[in-house]
C-alpha cells in the first residue's frame, strides 16, 4: 500500500505523484502523434512540486531524431489537446530516454526525482544560490531532495512551500573550515 507523503496523493490514485489521471495520460500519449511538429518516440508525465498547487504536471518526451525542440509549440498544442486545464503540462522536457523498469514500464519515480531537482534548482538560483548542488532519491517510498554547497538556512528559505523533504549539507566555507 502506498502512503501519501507531505501533501501529495498516494501513487495509486489518479493525479498522484506518478503523474496525471487516466484522461490526461491519454493526452500525453497524443504527443507521440503530434501533427506538423517534431515526432517523439516516447512520452511520460509526472507531478512537479509546486508551491501553490502542491504539484503540477510536467511531461518528458524523447525526440525521434535530431531537430529543433519547441516547448512553446508543444505547450500551445497541449492547451487545446488536453481538455482539463489542471492536467496540462506546465513544462515539457526533452530527454534522451524515458527510464524503464526491468519489464519495460516507464519508471516514473526517476522522472519525479528529476522534476523535483529541476524545481528546487530553479528556486535556489532565484534565491541567489546558483552554485548549490541538488540531487534527489527515493528512500523508503519518499522522495528526498538533498542540497549541498549552500547555507542550510538559505536553502530552507528558498525551498519553503514545496511539499518536499529537503536535506541540506554544509556550505562550502563550513566544509573548508572543518578540514
Amino acid at each position: 500500500m502506498t502512503q501519501a507523503v507531505a501533501g501529495t496523493q498516494a501513487a495509486d490514485q489518479p493525479g498522484g505523484p506518478d503523474g496525471p489521471g487516466p484522461a490526461a495520460a491519454a493526452g500525453y500519449l497524443s504527443i507521440l502523434r503530434l501533427p506538423g511538429a517534431a515526432r517523439f518516440c516516447a512520452a511520460a508525465a509526472v507531478g512537479r512540486p509546486d508551491r501553490h498547487s502542491g504539484e503540477v504536471p510536467v511531461a518528458y518526451v524523447v525526440p525521434a531524431g535530431p531537430g529543433p525542440f519547441d516547448e512553446a509549440e508543444l505547450l500551445a498544442w497541449a492547451s487545446t489537446a488536453i481538455g482539463e486545464p489542471a492536467a496540462r503540462p506546465k513544462s515539457i522536457y526533452p530527454v534522451d530516454a524515458i527510464p524503464v523498469t526491468a519489464v519495460g514500464k516507464h519508471f516514473k519515480p526517476a522522472l519525479a526525482a528529476d522534476a523535483a531537482v529541476r524545481v528546487v534548482t530553479e528556486a535556489l538560483a532565484a534565491a541567489g544560490l546558483p552554485d548549490a548542488r541538488t540531487s534527489a532519491a527515493h528512500e523508503d517510498g519518499r522522495l528526498i531532495v538533498t542540497v549541498t554547497g549552500a547555507d542550510p538556512g538559505r536553502v530552507r528559505d528558498a525551498a519553503a512551500g514545496f511539499a518536499l523533504t529537503i536535506r541540506t549539507g554544509p556550505p562550502p566555507a563550513a566544509r573548508a573550515a572543518a578540514t
